[in-house]
């Protein structure tokens, strides 16, 4: 059989640090502070993205350079073996004839074609020009069986 319990006894000595519980529930959020003192200024960094940008367009541009310059040799000594073989040149103008003879509306029609137009000189180098060009002949204009007849004959502005 069992007693009675006696009065509760002294308090016995601490015991060790227990587990650490489940986090409770979060409370409410607070006033905000005051800001606190800016930081000092840091050291400029490279602009990585805008730096590579820029290096691909100077690389591009360059090339474009280059290939601009290739065209220019390419067209300049096309001018020139044109103009060697039947052609001539006045200020800007290139005049070039095929040397055939043909009636006004065909000349026109063929010059059109070819990008150009009747030759029309409007200075004296141009006259000179169409002049050499077929080989200092007294005219151009011929008239045969009543129908007006034209050396083929075009100019074109050259492109700068």
């Amino acid at each position: 059989m069992r007693g009675s319990s006696g009065p509760p006894g002294k308090q016995g000595p601490k015991g060790d640090l227990g587990l650490t519980g489940l986090p409770g529930h979060k409370g409410e959020t607070g006033n905000t502070g005051s800001p606190g003192q800016p930081g000092p200024k840091g050291e400029k960094g490279e602009s990585s993205g805008q730096s590579a940008l820029l290096t691909n367009i100077q690389n591009k541009l360059s090339s474009l350079e280059a290939q601009v310059n290739q065209m220019q040799l390419i067209i300049s000594a096309r001018t020139k073996a044109l103009l060697f073989a039947r052609g001539a040149i006045a200020g800007e103008k290139i005049f070039v004839t095929s040397g055939k003879e043909l009636a006004y509306d065909e000349s026109k029609a063929i010059c059109l074609k070819a990008g150009g137009q009747l030759a029309t000189p409007r200075n004296s180098e141009e006259n000179n020009a169409i002049l050499i060009l077929h080989g200092i002949t007294t005219c151009f204009h011929t008239w045969e069986s009543r129908t007006f007849k034209q050396k083929v004959l075009f100019d074109t502005r050259m492109e700068n």
